[in-house]
């Protein structure tokens, strides 16, 4: 067994020491739920799945067209007999080509517009150096790097080191960018991360950052007899999905004069959440019990959240639950015991 095997199961042995010690002197109903899930758990759970030097299963990760999250994709690779600079080249090519992800893994994400958490051009070179500490790996990036929105940083940042301290090869993380206003070719580390750091496994807190979404929302024109677009722009934190942001702004009503809100009063959402294109709406009963019924009510109601629903990238179907049963029909008239897909029929046509 070579130096960083060893080195790795030190590690794990050291991280279970101080969880036992950590367990012994806390108090659980003082943990908060964030806690919970720490980076050294993170970590001594994916290492279990790899193989016993280095490879195995490894997490890639991708992000969408926005920057709001990041997907995992789970790559399996034989890294037998090969040097650490090797395999960090083969990690960070795949991290760079989206192209390498098959119909099933874009089935997973629900065909949803995944792009690299590098962005194009922001990469210049990378170098590894030994420490005390283990393997540090510089990741040189050009001037667009000040060009990244906090979202893109991120997620490059909690991506990069969520598969490289996985992989077993990589103890540190450095992010090294040019110096502002200098030509002399100087960098300055920007920022970094190692196994210990817990905002990579906690990337997911809404505290950490904001980024917007446009989408289009639908609203009855000011008779009540067709819907009317609206282009709004949703701020949305990391955890926030786009389509419950969706929901919640119908309900809030519009922000153009002389439009109105067609969902019931009283209603509350329930859940609303994506699977295989399929985007789910449970809402409360008030929903149904309180709307006023009619053919034309009853659709532009429907419609009002289909139709906006179907302006975020990869929704395909909307499916109604009422506080989580499917129901046949709304009122009396409109179908909801089936995918919906979008109805323009009843979008008012721009003069």
């Amino acid at each position: 067994m070579n130096r960083k095997a060893w080195k790795r199961i030190a590690l794990v042995l050291l991280l279970l020491l101080g969880s036992l010690l950590s367990a012994c002197t806390t108090n659980p109903s003082e943990t908060s739920d964030q806690e919970v899930l720490t980076e050294s758990a993170y970590l001594a759970e994916a290492r279990e799945s790899t193989a016993d030097e280095v490879g195995g299963e490894i997490p890639l990760f991708f992000t969408n067209n926005t920057a709001t999250s990041l997907y995992e994709v789970k790559r399996t690779y034989d890294f037998s007999g090969r040097e650490t600079a090797d395999i960090v080249e083969t990690i960070l090519y795949d991290l760079n080509h989206v192209e390498i992800l098959t119909e099933e893994d874009m089935a997973e994400l629900e065909d949803l517009t995944i792009s690299s958490i590098i962005p194009s051009g922001v990469y210049s070179s990378h170098q590894i150096r030994s420490e005390e500490s283990g393997e540090v790996l510089e990741m040189h990036l050009t001037n667009l790097y000040y060009d990244m929105t906090p979202n893109e940083r991120l997620v490059l940042r909690a991506g990069l080191s969520r598969t490289f301290f996985t992989s077993g090869v990589i103890d540190e993380l450095e992010f090294w960018a040019p110096i502002q206003g200098e030509e002399s070719g100087g960098e300055t580390m920007v920022s970094s991360s190692s196994e210990n750091d817990k905002l990579i496994i906690n990337q997911y807190s809404r505290d950490f950052y904001t980024d917007e979404a446009q989408v289009t929302l639908y609203f009855a024109n000011a008779d009540g007899t067709a819907l009317v677009p609206e282009t709004r722009t949703l701020t949305l934190g990391m955890t926030d999905l786009l389509p419950l942001a969706v929901v919640r702004a119908l309900i809030d009503g519009p922000q153009t004069e002389g439009l109105t809100s067609v969902i019931p009063e009283g209603t509350m959402i329930e859940e609303v959440f994506m699977k295989d294109g399929v985007c789910y709406v449970d809402l409360s009963a008030e929903f149904q019990k309180n709307h006023i019924g009619g053919e034309l009510k009853e659709n532009l109601t429907i419609y009002s959240i289909v139709n906006s629903l179907q302006s975020v990238d990869g929704v395909r179907y909307v499916q109604f639950l009422i506080e989580g049963k499917r129901v046949e029909y709304y009122k009396s008239y409109t179908r909801l015991d089936t995918f919906l897909t979008s109805n323009m029929d009843i979008v008012e046509q721009a003069e």
